[in-house]
């Protein structure tokens, strides 16, 4: 398999990586499948070969970038840099015999500290960070505006309808903007971490410990805090409902891995197709509505444990 062979090298699997990461500028719709697995040839040759081997791998797709782009890369660097910090973390801390769901409990704990800590700032600076999102993004709403104004046949009430939608969504964009962030990085950990168990088990190398994922389940204590932050987004206003709002959609972040883990193990109690797995995912990828029905379904199965009905 040529991934094999790349990663089996870490300047190739630097070179792959810079791949990922460069070549989607050049093709937007390559943006989400490629750009959020650049870590990925850094991390399985950090597990095959060792962190300095990862470091080195780690370092190309920077040279790339400078190299290519120049001062232009900057936002890119910036990028890659919030990304390949923890597959290097994770590839170590495998090697120490960490289990890939105390890794990913780690990381989920150090980005809720993280929210925490930047929603308590954020109260004490009056939230001007995030009024500063907000107004980018008026601009840049401004600008959308402008530019379907001057087409020809634009229609006026339409306009003007539009222009109050993109003001609700930028809003509650900028009101959520802390945990989308940190949401979507440890969604790309985790898919990153998960695929590259994949592929080692494919490959048939005893790089990472075994563990069967279908049986995750949070603990029951924190179902409490996930409560009490919906009370408060409900009941608060202002700064205090922001942080309620926030912590809820970070809080609920492990539920959405229960129930997963519930669906797979239906998957498996049913012995259902990889042809119908595969379409699964791609909805699940692209349909806000199931991630919340999949999220519900491992909030209730806190209470109702589906996987033991299916045992």
């Amino acid at each position: 398999m040529l991934l094999k062979k790349l990663t089996g090298n870490p300047l190739l699997a630097g070179t792959l990586s810079a791949l990922l990461l460069i070549v989607p500028l050049a093709q937007i719709y390559l943006l989400f499948p490629l750009q959020l697995i650049a870590p990925l040839p850094v991390f399985l040759v950090a597990l095959r070969l060792g962190i300095k081997a990862g470091a080195l791998a780690a370092v190309v797709p920077l040279l790339f970038c400078l190299g290519i782009l120049g001062q232009l890369s900057t936002p890119l660097i910036i990028t890659y840099l919030v990304m390949i910090w923890f597959p290097l973390l994770a590839a170590w801390l495998v090697q120490g015999g960490w289990r890939p769901v105390q890794i990913l409990g780690g990381g989920y704990l150090l980005a809720l500290a993280l929210l925490v800590l930047f929603l308590l700032g954020s109260m004490l600076t009056g939230n001007a960070m995030l009024e500063a999102v907000h107004s980018q993004m008026m601009v840049s709403k401004q600008a959308i505006m402008t530019t379907l104004a001057g087409a020809e046949g634009a229609d006026a009430q339409l306009l003007v309808e539009m222009g109050n939608s993109l003001d609700e969504a930028f809003r509650l964009f900028a009101l959520l903007f802390p945990a989308l962030f940190l949401s979507s990085w440890y969604t790309i950990q985790v898919a990153n971490l998960l695929l590259a168990r994949y592929l080692i088990i494919r490959w048939q190398m005893p790089l990472m410990p075994e563990q069967d994922l279908s049986s995750l389940r949070v603990p029951f204590f924190l179902v409490w805090p996930l409560i009490g932050c919906a009370m408060l987004a409900l009941m608060a206003s202002g700064s205090l409902q922001q942080l309620g709002l926030n912590l809820v959609l970070f809080l609920a972040i492990p539920y959405f891995f229960q129930g997963y883990s519930v669906v797979y193990r239906g998957f498996q109690h049913f012995k259902v197709s990889v042809f119908i797995r595969v379409i699964f995912y791609m909805i699940l990828m692209t349909w806000s509505a199931a991630i919340l029905a999949v999220t519900l379904m491992g909030l209730l199965d806190t209470w109702m444990d589906f996987r033991k009905r299916l045992t």
